[in-house]
Parts: C-alpha cells; sequence; structure tokens
C-alpha cells in the first residue's frame, strides 16, 4: 500500500505559530481583552513558565487585571479569570480569583437552565474547570450543568467534554457522540482534545492529522486585514496539540514522516536498532 503521507512540517508549523501567538498577544490591551490574552497566555505557558520573558510579561499584565476591582464585574469574566488563576504561581492572586469566580458562580447556578446562562457557553465551562477541579463544593453542579447541555456543534462537545475530563469524569458516552469534524474550527478542536487527553479519548491520531493536513493549505495563521482567520483560542489548540505531538509522536505518524521502502517492516527496523550481545558477535 503506498502511505499518505503528511504535507506539513511540525517543526515549521510550530515556529510559525508561535510567531503569531506572540504578535498577537503584543497587540492586544489585557483590560480591554482578557479572554483572548488569557488563552494566548496559556499558549505561552506551554513552553515553559520559567526563563520565559515574554509570558512573565504579559502574565503580570493579566494578573493585574485579575486583582484590578473592575475584572469579575462581568459574568464573562469567568474563563479569563479562571485562566490566569490555572496559571499564577502567587497563592494570593489565586485566591482573589477563586473568590470572585465563586461569586460569580453563586448567580449563575439558580439560572442555570436558561438559554443564556453563561455555563451554556463551553469555553468558560473548560476554562473554569481548569481551575476548579479540586473544589468538590461545585466540582458536581457544574458536571451536571455540563451533561445538561451537551448538544450543538463538534467543537462545543470538545470543550465540555474536556471540562469533564478536568473534572474527573469519564465521559466515554458523551466521546463516542463526536461526529466527523467539517469545519477548520471543528478539526482543531478535536485534534487537541485527542492529544491532549490521549489516555482517555481514544482515536486513530493519523488519521486526525490527516483531516487537518487536507484543510491545512486553506488556514491562513497570519493576521490579514479583515482579520486573523483562526481566533486566539484556535491557534491555542492547535499549538498545545503540535507540542504534544512533537513531545510523544504517535508510532504511525512518525512511520509516516520517516517512510520506509515497502520491503521493510517494522520487525526489521527494531531489529536493527536492538544491541548486539557478545553471543551474536
Amino acid at each position: 500500500m503506498v502511505p499518505v503521507n503528511l504535507e506539513f512540517n511540525f517543526h515549521q508549523l510550530r515556529e510559525k505559530v508561535r510567531r503569531e501567538i506572540g504578535k498577537r498577544i503584543a497587540d492586544l490591551e489585557i483590560g480591554t481583552h482578557p479572554l483572548d490574552s488569557a488563552w494566548l497566555l496559556y499558549a505561552l505557558s506551554l513552553d515553559g513558565k520559567e526563563n520565559n520573558p515574554i509570558f512573565e510579561q504579559y502574565m503580570n499584565l493579566l494578573e493585574k487585571w485579575a486583582s484590578s476591582e473592575e475584572a469579575g464585574k462581568k459574568k464573562r469574566d469567568i474563563a479569563p479569570l479562571s485562566i490566569c488563576g490555572f496559571l499564577t504561581t502567587k497563592s494570593e492572586i489565586k485566591e482573589t480569583i477563586v473568590r470572585k469566580i465563586k461569586e460569580l458562580l453563586e448567580g449563575v447556578f439558580p439560572k442555570v437552565s436558561t438559554r443564556f446562562n453563561i455555563l451554556n457557553d463551553p469555553e468558560q465551562v473548560f476554562c473554569v474547570s481548569l481551575l476548579l477541579k479540586n473544589y468538590n463544593d461545585l466540582k458536581k453542579k457544574i458536571i451536571n450543568t455540563i451533561k445538561k447541555n451537551f448538544k450543538g456543534r463538534t467543537s462545543r462537545k470538545v470543550l465540555f467534554i474536556a471540562a469533564l475530563i478536568e473534572l474527573g469524569e469519564n465521559p466515554e458516552d458523551l466521546i463516542s457522540e463526536l461526529k466527523s469534524p467539517q469545519s477548520i474550527e471543528d478539526v482543531i478542536s478535536v485534534l487537541w482534545l485527542h492529544e491532549r487527553y490521549r489516555n482517555i479519548v481514544k482515536g486513530n491520531l493519523f488519521k486526525i492529522w490527516k483531516s487537518f493536513d487536507s484543510i491545512y493549505p486553506n488556514i491562513e495563521l497570519e493576521r490579514t486585514e479583515e482579520g486573523p482567520v483562526l481566533s486566539n483560542r484556535d491557534l491555542t489548540l492547535l499549538y498545545e496539540a503540535v507540542l504534544r505531538e512533537m513531545a510523544k509522536p504517535d508510532p504511525e505518524i512518525l512511520f509516516d514522516l520517516y517512510p520506509l521502502h515497502p520491503e521493510i517492516s517494522c520487525s526489521d527496523l527494531l531489529r536493527a536498532e536492538t544491541p548486539r550481545t557478545a553471543s551474536d558477535k
């Protein structure tokens, strides 16, 4: 069988996405766009928080916003506050953020069945799950809310599934409901889900990366006059998926990147790499 090789290069894609993340966060006013800034900071943190001056610079600004009186006035502040609380290493700032989020949630849970409730937004729910996974008094309420709201397009369901996993659930039955991704947003979100939660979400990673490969020529990562094609969230999810694949390559993808002659089998390769003992010489 002729191998179906991936056309893009992981290293080049990583560098291209990394550069774009740096450009975008430099152009954002964190106080005006806290959620976009928080997602890009999450992406920067994937390269490590220490000895990462760009991350440290903008993290200080996000922490300053999270500690201000302005942060927490709007229900949609839950997501950026949660990401900030998840990323910060400063206990006093985390405590302030958790207090603000709890106050916001107190006014949300009684109205959870309403269509425009903030917990109907999977982005908000996933972000808060990152921070509150160890708060048992809130976990059960959030889990129940997710199961009530689990419907809609694929990218929406992916974030709800990710939130459940963060909260300690194994939503195998919900994972099975995911349909084949159609849009760019769907493909990236499904790819991210399988890479981030490999031990829980089983699937053919090569096939999913091949789906991304087929749409990659249509993705404009860099901003245009009309604005960026990928949202800051999708850019971040793509970056995490790429980094995780590069850190722990899927065997099928690894063999695709280094195609072998059809007559050379995997067992031949393994024998070639196995050190010979004295008796073999």
